[in-house]
């Protein structure tokens, strides 16, 4: 994940002792559960992750037989990201917590690479208007 955290799916219910429905994230020193987890509301369809994806904007796309995602129904795929409300900055582009010249100079060279951290709009383009997101986002500061 963009902050270093270790994102694991499968087809397990625990990692490291505490209750994981088959995805669990490492932070370095210890695993947890991501919400709920995945599992099945349909009969005899073992819940398992197939596939761990992250976007281009730090969100994480989850494919697998599942019918169910953080306890809403989410049929084989399943996103999670930024929750509505969190305190995290986008214009925090480098993602230290600390909103400053060095996530400009950061997204600039990455836009500048075309790395595909600099899709900053998530079209999966890297371009004119994932500069201008960024820039929207950096002047509206954290």
């Amino acid at each position: 994940m963009p902050n270093g955290d270790l994102v694991a799916g499968g087809d397990f219910t625990t990692a490291g002792g505490l209750p994981a429905n088959r995805i669990a994230k490492w932070n370095g020193s210890e695993w947890s559960a991501l919400g709920s987890g995945l599992n099945s509301l349909v009969s005899g369809l073992n819940p398992t992750v197939q596939a761990l994806a992250v976007m281009p904007n730090g969100d994480l796309a989850v494919g697998g037989s599942f019918t169910t995602a953080g306890g809403q129904v989410s049929t084989y795929f399943a996103r999670w990201g930024i929750p509505p409300g969190c305190n995290q900055c986008r214009g925090d582009f480098n993602r230290d917590q600390v909103f400053d010249f060095f996530d400009y100079l950061d997204f600039v060279n990455d836009f500048a690479a075309n790395a595909p951290t600099a899709d900053f709009n998530a079209d999966t383009v890297v371009d004119l208007f994932d500069y201008l997101s960024f820039v929207e986002a950096f002047s509206v500061g954290c």
